[in-house]
């Protein structure tokens, strides 16, 4: 044989050797990734206003179950640019979860209703899309304070699934709205209520009434009047059926409450007639306070009523945006 032909046939050798340790290299590999647990975690796209799945890696250096490695990274942002994480920036809010049978108890602080209504609604669908992806997760109960919130919410249902949580809910910005709203305040001198017009910007269209009372809660900029709620008031739950608002609210409300029972029935007052004016399917208004009914509240008697508007206590009107316009058109001195 040939000193060339020897060559050729080394190179050749040489060639099928790499070819042949690249390919089990390759195949092993592939087979490795086959048998690395995955799970696919739900997260925003922005760009077409809906949930998408992002598949994890599960690896063994985790060092949890599959439960455990979903719900750590569904509070991890996103690998794809994408794409955004739904639940909320700052952590703490999520005490506890455990698996009972099919169904996984998750316990929340009471941060979880300081979410958003929107930026809530797509928490609730991707978390329970996420962990019903595995085989033996089927339901899921949401509690706050030891409270079932479905329960407290609908009193027909007990878990949520993906029977009645959608992929995607209603969140469209074309739901997203801006309006202009009468709200009740009042006056500094605690005469009565003021009558404040405010616009509102980004208010969810199914959710006018939680809006309102936000509104009422966080107060606005004015030497006219002022809000007497607590600041640390949160909305529990807040829905309209058959012409009655119910308004449930955190138990601030009425704890750190500091005031006469004149002073008191004007806060309340405020709520009502709020309401009351800027939703025509409200014509009265109910109160609960953590989910119980309060009879007497700081003097008043009957807090568990059922609560009409009433016009009586407006002593004056007030326009935030024309004063505003008033302030930029004067001229300086």
């Amino acid at each position: 044989m040939k000193f060339k032909d020897k060559k050729v046939i080394f190179i050749l050798s040489g060639a099928a050797v790499i070819i042949l340790l690249v390919a089990v290299f390759y195949f092993a590999s592939v087979s490795a990734d086959e048998k690395t647990p995955r799970t696919p975690v739900y997260y925003y796209n922005p760009a077409s206003m809906k949930l998408e799945t992002e598949q994890r890696s599960v690896t063994d250096g985790f060092g949890g179950t599959m439960l455990d490695a979903a719900v750590h990274f569904f509070f991890e942002s996103p690998r794809g640019a994408s794409l955004q994480r739904v639940s909320p920036e700052k952590d703490g809010f999520l005490e506890a979860y455990v698996l009972h049978g099919n169904v996984l108890e998750v316990s929340f602080t009471d941060e979880y209703f300081e979410m958003q209504p929107l930026d809530e609604a797509l928490f609730r669908a991707a978390f329970i899309w996420t962990v019903t992806e595995l085989p033996y997760v089927d339901n899921v109960v949401f509690t706050v304070g030891g409270n079932n919130i479905l329960t407290e919410r609908t009193g027909e249902y007990e878990y949520y699934n993906r029977e009645n949580v959608v992929i995607n809910p209603e969140i469209s910005w074309v739901r997203i709205i801006t309006r202009t709203f009468r709200l009740y305040f009042i006056d500094r001198e605690g005469e009565g209520l003021v009558e404040v017009e405010h616009t509102v910007e980004n208010v969810d269209m199914d959710q006018v009434e939680r809006s309102i009372v936000q509104q009422l809660i966080d107060g606005l900029a004015g030497e006219e009047f002022y809000s007497a709620i607590p600041f640390e008031t949160r909305i529990l739950e807040i829905r309209t059926e058959e012409g009655t608002c119910f308004v449930n609210l955190s138990g601030d409300f009425n704890a750190r409450f500091n005031g006469s029972p004149e002073l008191a029935r004007l806060m309340i007052y405020s709520i009502v007639n709020s309401l009351i004016e800027n939703i025509r399917a409200v014509r009265r208004v109910r109160f609960t306070i953590d989910y119980d009914m309060v009879e007497h509240f700081h003097g008043l008697t009957e807090f568990n009523q059922f609560f009409e508007k009433d016009e009586t206590l407006v002593v004056a009107e007030y326009n935030i945006e024309d004063e505003a316009a008033e302030a930029e058109s004067a001229p300086e001195d």
